[in-house]
Formats: structure tokens, sequence, C-alpha cells
């Protein structure tokens, strides 16, 4: 039987929650029935693709000013000469790229665009203009299916970017449970996460929307009354900022912002706290990695994700978005009672295994292959 050929389309593997759901993806694909071919803009990568050995990787080379506009023609080429039955692409700027490509190629691929963030919050952000918008609009109509990674995130497109609820569904992002599991067993070199000292930790984009002043805000409130430590991993245009506000707040020598890191699962399973503090997210995967490793999870109840997963007081904390005081309160709480913790993290660990990749697979599977989600169960099996 030939196999189906799936054209996964995103600007980079350079690191982010994004990226790292393609990696998955990639890895899980039934390589019986599918031939998956990987498409970057540019060959910057921070993630390494198991069980992939003979997968094709093509780099269009073109990620620059002058570039960009070559993109879809680039992609249109790769179209026609690989003919995919499936094209899959991730997140607004690729998904306006594949959307061209599929207009000038001429091709007949089914076009599936993945988006991964709150489109209205994204463009409110000041980092794109008119143009953006209009040409996310008219391109966002050529998907012939569209996934979203939250139920906000849908609810966003459809009543606010032209999208048509036939076409959109949204199935939750993955994490590879046990792969989490043994990676959070490394040991790390960080002499914080050896010490008996409690750690709070973040880990995401160091960008607008995570609102890390918030969550330094909230620690500085802390640091006079309680011994801890806070911990930062990630990389981003904002990092300059969030050290400046480190030594404003004369936190130097209580914060770290330690940068990307290859394995964050060990960091997070030697901690105490993760605290998400985002004003939006798309859907929030980190808060499952946190949950997967045992940690008790605080977080903001921000469009889109954090209501999705966790429930209040059950399997973690929400918070009203830039409320510090409520913030520093649910830190505070979680310090000075371990059996909530501890209990959170059972409940967290728990909901974190419903998220499992072998399960989120057979629901992407499904859509390749033109069957409504409604077949597939939560747990990825057929009905």
């Amino acid at each position: 039987m030939s196999k189906h050929k799936i054209l996964f389309v995103v600007p980079s593997l350079a690191g982010g929650g994004a990226e790292r759901i393609v990696v998955l993806l990639l890895e899980y694909l039934d390589k019986g029935k599918y031939e998956p071919i990987l498409v970057t803009f540019e060959t910057v990568t921070r993630y390494t693709i198991k069980g992939c050995e003979n997968l094709k990787v093509i780099g269009l080379n073109k990620y620059s000013i002058v570039g960009n506009s070559m993109l879809a023609v680039a992609l249109a080429g790769v179209l026609r000469k690989e003919k995919p039955a499936v094209t899959v692409s991730f997140m607004n700027f690729a998904n306006i790229v594949a959307s061209a490509a599929k207009k000038i190629s001429f091709t007949d691929t089914y076009l599936v665009h993945s988006d991964h963030s709150d489109l209205t919050a994204l463009m409110n952000t000041g980092r794109y203009g008119v143009v953006r918008r209009l040409v996310t609009r008219c391109f966002y109509k050529v998907a012939d299916k569209r996934i979203c990674v939250s139920l906000g995130v849908e609810r966003d497109i459809c009543e606010n970017w032209g999208g048509k609820t036939d076409k959109c569904l949204t199935i939750h992002n993955p994490v590879d449970y046990l792969s989490i599991q043994r990676s959070a067993l490394e040991a790390v070199t960080e002499p914080w996460l050896n010490d008996d000292i409690p750690v709070i930790i973040a880990c995401g984009r160091l960008s607008t929307e995570k609102n890390y002043p918030l969550l330094l805000s909230a620690f500085s409130q802390l640091i006079d009354s309680v011994d801890v430590r806070l911990v930062i991993l990630g990389e981003g245009e904002g990092r300059l900022e969030i050290k400046a506000l480190v030594d404003e707040h004369g936190l130097s020598n209580s914060v770290k912002l330690l940068g990307f890191v290859s394995n964050p699962f060990s960091y997070l399973a030697k901690s105490t706290i993760f605290v998400l503090s985002s004003d939006w997210e798309g859907f929030g995967n980190v808060i499952i990695e946190a949950m997967a490793c045992g940690l008790p999870v605080i977080s903001t109840r921000c469009p889109s994700g954090p209501e999705e997963i966790i429930s209040h007081m059950e399997n973690g904390i929400l918070f009203p978005v830039g409320d510090v005081d409520a913030c520093t309160s649910a830190i505070q709480t979680l310090l000075c009672d371990e059996g909530l913790r501890q209990r959170l993290s059972e409940k967290g660990r728990e909901r974190s295994k419903q998220f499992d990749i072998s399960r989120v697979v057979k629901q992407y599977e499904a859509v390749f292959d033109g069957k409504a989600l409604s077949t597939i169960d939560s747990s990825g099996e057929n009905i």
C-alpha cells in the first residue's frame, strides 16, 4: 500500500512550544501509513527528531526581509515537486505562506492550518500592522481544515478572523508523558536545584505576553518573609528588560535567568512550584509539562488554555490576569501547605496523562484521513 505524503511546514525548530509539537507529531506519526516531509523557512534547530532517520527535510533558507516575499514561491515549488496529499502548517506566518503557496502552485493538496495563538491577542501586541491583519483574514480562508490548540483559540478565529465553524476543530497540544518521566530523572548542575531552599520556576519565551514583571513583583513581596528562589527558563527579546527589573527589585541574589535549556523537565522536576503569569496563551503547554513532572501549578486565568487544563484547587490554582497580590497569595499558600502541594501534584500528574501524544497523534491522523473528529474520542480510539 502506498504511503500518503504529509508535508509539515514550520518557520524553524529554534525552540518553542509549537515547534516541540511538530517534533512530537513527526516522531509518533504512523510511518507505515504516512511519509512525512519537513519544510522549514530557516535551518536553526534546537530539537532532535527521534525515530525519523529517513525524514526528508527541506530548508528554504529564505527567512530574511527580502526572502520572506519569496517563501510562498519556494514552497509552491516544493508542493509541485512532492505532491503531498496533505500539507499541515504551524503558526500564523507559516499558515499565510502555505495558503499563498497552495494558490500559486495550483495543486490540490489538502491544506491544514494549525493555530497556536489567540490571534486577536497576538495582533494587538503591536508587532503586526494592518497589512498582516488583512493578509491573515484573506489567506485563512484558503485552508481546508483548521486545527486550534484550545477552545479559546477556535472561538477567537471563528468570531474575529472569518474562520468557518465547520472547518475548525480543537485538538489540545500533546506531551510525551513517558519521555518526560525519563528526562525528569536526569541530573542538573544548577546548585539552587540541589539545595533545600524552595524554588519557584517559570518557563517560556521572554516576551511581553508572558508578563514576567508580574511574577517578579509577586516574588519581591515574598522574599522578605520567605526563604525562596526563582528560576526562569527561556530566551527572547525581553531578556534585558527582565534583567533590569530583577536589579530594580534588588532580586539579583534570589532570581536566575537560565536561558534555553535542552532538558527543561529535569529543572521542573527538581523545583517546588511552577507559575505561569501570562496575559494570554494559545494553550499553555508548559502547564501540562510541569504537571507531568509532578509540580503543583499556579496559572493566570488567561485566554486561552489554562482553564481548559486546570480545575481550580483540584489539580492546580488559577488567579486573575494581572493580579500581583493574588499571585503572591497563591505562591505563599502552596509554600506553607505541604499537603496541598502534594495533592495538586498528584492530581496534576494524572491530568497530564490525558494529553499524551499516543492519544493526540491519532486525532491528527483522523484529520489527515479526512475523518470527522467526532469519530475519535479523547483517548484517541474510534467510536
